[in-house]
C-alpha cells in the first residue's frame, strides 16, 4: 500500500477517490487503496430496510424542499442555522421507522 506524508500543518494535500482507488488518511499519512468490494456482502432485512427508508426519506425530502410555502413554513419551526432538507429527512425517518 502506497503512502503519502502530510504537510506539517496538519492539512491535507489529497483526499477522494478516483476509478477504483480511494485516498484514506490515518495520522500524519494518506494511504493509496483499492475501493472495497462490496459485490458479495449479503444484506440483512434490517439493512435493506434502513436503505430503503432512507431513500423514501430523501426522496420525501427533495419534494419538500421544491415547494417554497412549504418550506417557508417549516423555517419557522425549526432553529437558525438548521437546513429544512436536513430536518425533513431526519423527522421522515423518525415517524417511519417503527415499522422496520
Amino acid at each position: 500500500m502506497a503512502h503519502l506524508k502530510n504537510n506539517p500543518n496538519g492539512r491535507r494535500k489529497l483526499k477522494g477517490h478516483a476509478d477504483d482507488m480511494v485516498l484514506k488518511s490515518y495520522g500524519d499519512k494518506t494511504y493509496l487503496t483499492k475501493r472495497a468490494d462490496m459485490s458479495n456482502v449479503e444484506w440483512t432485512d434490517r439493512q435493506n430496510n434502513g436503505r430503503s427508508l432512507f431513500a423514501e426519506a430523501q426522496a420525501y425530502a427533495s419534494e419538500f424542499v421544491k415547494d417554497p410555502v412549504r418550506v417557508a413554513a417549516y423555517q419557522k419551526k425549526i432553529k437558525p442555522g438548521q437546513r429544512v432538507y436536513n430536518q425533513v429527512l431526519a423527522e421522515y425517518k423518525r415517524n417511519h421507522e417503527a415499522g422496520w
